[in-house]
């Protein structure tokens, strides 16, 4: 689209292509690079373009996105995600999805909101994955591309997935006003992990 614009996904929509203009609520169109897509609620994505692109996946009520285009070639290009506050939000993706916005990766997770990715679809980022919001990003798969990991805010890092980030670069990784629970090897390159102003647990 020209100009940014925000859509949302119809509140009575529960599967359907990201590119049919009636499944969103702006009246015309559907989102694009620069836009601003928006979940209140579940909903399965069936078919995407090559790629289909966004500014910001935004997650403003309790959902569950299920991305179940199974074309390699058609995946989703974001540049930001957003959980909104007290939200429990699960990327539920059986296709590919890119986030990078300029050389890094920002994922915004709300207080006392849990943004869960699972599943065995492809997931992307690039330079460093920043997490912010003061909520809990729950790894169930891994992030390939990120070379770094910053945690502010008063965020969480759960990781629930072997090699959650296997490109981080360095063997020593320090984070600072954030918190890591590591269920499982974060990278198989890490060996020091260094946390300030937060908790490391690291189960047996």
């Amino acid at each position: 689209t020209a100009l940014a614009a925000t859509y949302t996904w119809k509140e009575g929509v529960t599967s359907g292509a990201w590119n049919n203009p009636s499944n969103w609520t702006a009246g015309s169109g559907y989102p694009g690079d620069g836009d601003t897509a928006i979940f209140t609620k579940s909903a399965e994505i069936t078919a995407l373009e090559n790629p289909s692109k966004v500014a910001e996946l935004k997650f403003t009520g309790n959902a569950t996105l299920t991305l179940n285009d199974s074309n390699d070639g058609r995946f989703l290009k974001v540049r930001k995600l957003t959980v909104a506050d007290g939200k429990q939000v699960t990327i539920d993706s059986r296709s590919k999805i890119s986030i990078s916005l300029g050389s890094n990766s920002p994922i915004e997770v709300g207080s006392d909101a849990t943004l869960t990715i699972e599943y065995g679809g492809v997931f992307s980022g690039a330079g460093e994955l920043q997490l912010s919001g003061g909520g809990t990003l729950d790894l169930k798969i891994s992030i390939d591309d990120v070379t770094g990991l910053k945690i502010a805010g008063g965020s969480t890092l759960l990781v629930n997935c072997a090699g959650a980030l296997p490109n981080l670069l360095g063997t020593a990784l320090s984070i600072t006003t954030g918190n890591l629970t590591l269920n499982q090897l974060l990278s198989a390159a890490i060996t020091t992990i260094t946390v300030t102003n937060g908790v490391l647990t690291v189960a047996d």
